[in-house]
């Protein structure tokens, strides 16, 4: 698991038991696992194993995906809480959408060096993706504020 990985299940775990008015010694308890194990994964100091991660997601009453939900705005979130600039993007990694972008500007060259009649085209499509990408932005955003409330 990578810091970043790690930095956001650490995010994750204490935010849930906060919202869930739940101790560390609690939580503890509920998992069979020591108070300061709670406290390291917390800290980001280390990580639950996976055989946690179904009494974690019962303790909390959230699924897996929930709890590993990585969308733009929690990606935000963490990094402000490490002091970081609140950019979206991981230096040195490429992110789904990136290597999206990248592939849809080169067959947008492609498609309009081959004929100028397909340029109508290709800004239709990226139109309506640029659409429903910002949608999907915006339905993430709303779900991840939501559930904070």
């Amino acid at each position: 698991m990578d810091n970043k990985e790690n930095d956001r299940t650490a995010y994750n775990l204490f935010n849930y038991r906060q919202k869930a008015g739940i101790t560390q010694q609690e939580a503890a308890d509920f998992l069979g696992v020591s108070r300061q194990t709670v406290s390291k994964w917390e800290a980001g100091k280390s990580a639950p194993d996976g055989v946690y991660l179904k009494g974690i997601c019962e303790l909390y009453h959230i699924s897996p995906n929930e709890f590993f939900e990585m969308g733009e705005c929690a990606n935000e979130i963490v990094e402000q809480q490490n002091g970081e600039n609140a950019k979206k993007t991981v230096k040195g990694v490429f992110k789904p959408v990136s290597i999206f972008l990248i592939s849809d500007l080169l067959i947008c060259i492609v498609l309009t060096s081959w004929s100028l009649k397909m340029l109508f085209w290709v800004i239709w499509a990226n139109i309506y993706i640029g659409i429903i990408y910002g949608s999907y932005l915006v339905i993430s955003c709303l779900r991840k504020y939501m559930r904070e409330r």
